[in-house]
Protein backbone atom coordinates (compact mmCIF):
# COMPACT_ATOMS: atom_id res chain seq x y z
CA UNK A 1 0.00 0.00 0.00
CA UNK A 2 1.48 3.26 -1.09
CA UNK A 3 4.47 4.13 -3.22
CA UNK A 4 7.96 5.37 -2.27
CA UNK A 5 10.48 6.34 -4.97
CA UNK A 6 8.45 4.57 -7.62
CA UNK A 7 8.25 1.24 -5.76
CA UNK A 8 5.39 -0.26 -3.78
CA UNK A 9 5.70 0.09 -0.02
CA UNK A 10 5.82 -3.28 1.72
CA UNK A 11 4.33 -3.04 5.20
CA UNK A 12 5.43 -5.51 7.85
CA UNK A 13 4.10 -5.80 11.39
CA UNK A 14 6.70 -3.40 12.85
CA UNK A 15 6.04 -0.70 10.23
CA UNK A 16 2.29 -0.94 10.85
CA UNK A 17 2.85 -0.64 14.61
CA UNK A 18 5.09 2.46 14.01
CA UNK A 19 2.41 3.77 11.63
CA UNK A 20 5.09 4.75 9.07
CA UNK A 21 7.21 3.21 6.33
CA UNK A 22 10.21 5.00 4.80
CA UNK A 23 8.98 8.22 6.39
CA UNK A 24 5.48 7.93 4.90
CA UNK A 25 2.71 7.87 7.52
CA UNK A 26 0.24 4.98 7.31
CA UNK A 27 -2.78 7.25 6.76
CA UNK A 28 -1.00 9.10 3.93
CA UNK A 29 -0.06 5.80 2.24
CA UNK A 30 -3.67 4.66 2.60
CA UNK A 31 -4.84 7.72 0.62
CA UNK A 32 -2.44 7.12 -2.27
CA UNK A 33 -3.87 5.65 -5.47
CA UNK A 34 -2.38 2.18 -5.14
CA UNK A 35 -3.39 -1.41 -4.65
CA UNK A 36 -3.82 -2.61 -1.08
CA UNK A 37 -3.11 -6.32 -0.93
CA UNK A 38 -2.69 -8.63 2.03
CA UNK A 39 -0.89 -11.95 1.69
CA UNK A 40 -1.18 -14.56 4.41
CA UNK A 41 0.37 -18.02 4.56
CA UNK A 42 -1.31 -20.38 7.00
CA UNK A 43 -1.36 -24.03 7.92
CA UNK A 44 -4.73 -25.56 7.04
CA UNK A 45 -5.50 -29.27 7.33
CA UNK A 46 -1.79 -30.11 7.43
CA UNK A 47 -0.91 -28.04 4.33
CA UNK A 48 0.45 -24.55 3.97
CA UNK A 49 -1.78 -22.39 1.80
CA UNK A 50 -1.48 -18.83 0.60
CA UNK A 51 -4.41 -16.46 0.90
CA UNK A 52 -4.34 -13.16 -1.01
CA UNK A 53 -6.90 -10.43 -0.60
CA UNK A 54 -7.08 -7.10 -2.47
CA UNK A 55 -8.90 -4.24 -0.80
CA UNK A 56 -10.72 -1.36 -2.45
CA UNK A 57 -11.07 1.38 0.17
CA UNK A 58 -13.23 4.47 -0.25
CA UNK A 59 -12.34 7.63 1.66
CA UNK A 60 -14.69 10.60 1.24
CA UNK A 61 -16.31 8.79 -1.68
CA UNK A 62 -13.05 8.29 -3.56
CA UNK A 63 -11.48 4.90 -4.27
CA UNK A 64 -7.84 4.16 -3.45
CA UNK A 65 -7.36 2.53 -6.88
CA UNK A 66 -8.76 2.76 -10.38
CA UNK A 67 -9.81 -0.81 -11.15
CA UNK A 68 -10.11 -0.72 -14.91
CA UNK A 69 -9.05 -3.81 -16.85
CA UNK A 70 -6.22 -1.81 -18.42
CA UNK A 71 -4.92 -0.63 -15.02
CA UNK A 72 -5.02 -4.12 -13.51
CA UNK A 73 -3.29 -5.63 -16.56
CA UNK A 74 -0.61 -2.87 -16.47
CA UNK A 75 -0.01 -3.31 -12.72
CA UNK A 76 0.38 -7.08 -13.11
CA UNK A 77 2.66 -6.72 -16.14
CA UNK A 78 4.84 -4.04 -14.51
CA UNK A 79 5.13 -6.03 -11.29
CA UNK A 80 5.97 -9.21 -13.22
CA UNK A 81 8.81 -7.39 -15.02
CA UNK A 82 10.07 -5.96 -11.72
CA UNK A 83 10.04 -9.42 -10.12
CA UNK A 84 12.03 -10.84 -13.07
CA UNK A 85 14.54 -7.99 -12.80
CA UNK A 86 14.93 -8.67 -9.07
CA UNK A 87 15.35 -12.43 -9.64
CA UNK A 88 12.05 -13.33 -7.96
CA UNK A 89 11.04 -15.83 -10.64
CA UNK A 90 8.36 -17.61 -8.62
CA UNK A 91 6.59 -14.30 -7.93
CA UNK A 92 6.97 -13.39 -11.62
CA UNK A 93 5.35 -16.69 -12.61
CA UNK A 94 2.49 -16.02 -10.19
CA UNK A 95 1.92 -12.63 -11.87
CA UNK A 96 2.04 -14.30 -15.29
CA UNK A 97 -0.47 -16.89 -14.12
CA UNK A 98 -2.73 -14.06 -12.89
CA UNK A 99 -2.42 -12.31 -16.26
CA UNK A 100 -3.29 -15.45 -18.18
CA UNK A 101 -6.19 -16.12 -15.84
CA UNK A 102 -7.30 -12.48 -16.13
CA UNK A 103 -7.22 -12.72 -19.93
CA UNK A 104 -9.20 -16.02 -19.80
CA UNK A 105 -6.57 -18.09 -21.56
CA UNK A 106 -7.38 -21.79 -21.86
CA UNK A 107 -6.79 -22.98 -18.29
CA UNK A 108 -5.49 -26.50 -19.06
CA UNK A 109 -2.73 -25.00 -21.20
CA UNK A 110 -1.79 -22.07 -18.92
CA UNK A 111 1.42 -23.72 -17.76
CA UNK A 112 2.39 -24.46 -21.37
CA UNK A 113 1.84 -20.78 -22.27
CA UNK A 114 3.88 -19.65 -19.25
CA UNK A 115 6.82 -21.91 -20.05
CA UNK A 116 6.78 -21.02 -23.74
CA UNK A 117 6.64 -17.24 -23.10
CA UNK A 118 9.29 -17.34 -20.34
CA UNK A 119 11.60 -19.28 -22.66
CA UNK A 120 11.09 -16.70 -25.42
CA UNK A 121 11.88 -13.82 -22.99
CA UNK A 122 15.19 -15.43 -21.95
Amino acid sequence: MGVFRGKALRWDYKAIKRRENNGIPFDQALKQKSMIKMDVVTLLNGRFIEITEVYNIYIDGESNFDYTKENVRKELTDDMQEQIKDGNYMKALKRKYSLLNFDNKNKPTILKHMIKEQHQEL
